[in-house]
C-alpha cells in the first residue's frame, strides 16, 4: 500500500499525499480525488487481497510488472448481480 501511494502521490495535485497506508489497507475501498479518481479496493465483491494475491498474474508491460487478478477470481469478483457484471460474466465465460 505504501507503494502504491507513493506512486499516487505523482498525481496531480499530489491527491494522496498524506495518506496513512494502514489506515487505507484496512478499508475494502478508498476513494482518493476526483480528476483523476482512483478506487483502491481491498476487497473485490467476494475476493480479498489476501485470497487472490497469491494466485495473481503478473506481465511486463514496458519494463513494468504488472499484476492482476488471475481468472477464476475476476470471475469471482464480478458476481455482484450488476448489470455491467453479468454483461462481463457472459464475455468472460464465452472464451
Amino acid at each position: 500500500m505504501a507503494k502504491l501511494l507513493d506512486a499516487l502521490a505523482e498525481l496531480p495535485y499530489r491527491i494522496a499525499a498524506g495518506l496513512d497506508a494502514d489506515a487505507i489497507a484496512r478499508k475494502p475501498i478508498t476513494i482518493i480525488g476526483d480528476d483523476p479518481r482512483v478506487d483502491v479496493l481491498t476487497v473485490v465483491w467476494r475476493v480479498t487481497f489476501e485470497q487472490a494475491y497469491p494466485r495473481r498474474i503478473v506481465r511486463r508491460i514496458r519494463g513494468v510488472r504488472v499484476p492482476y487478478l488471475g481468472l477464476r477470481d475476476l470471475v469471482r469478483s464480478k458476481q455482484t448481480g450488476r448489470p455491467q457484471d453479468l454483461a462481463d460474466l457472459e464475455q468472460l465465460r464465452s472464451r
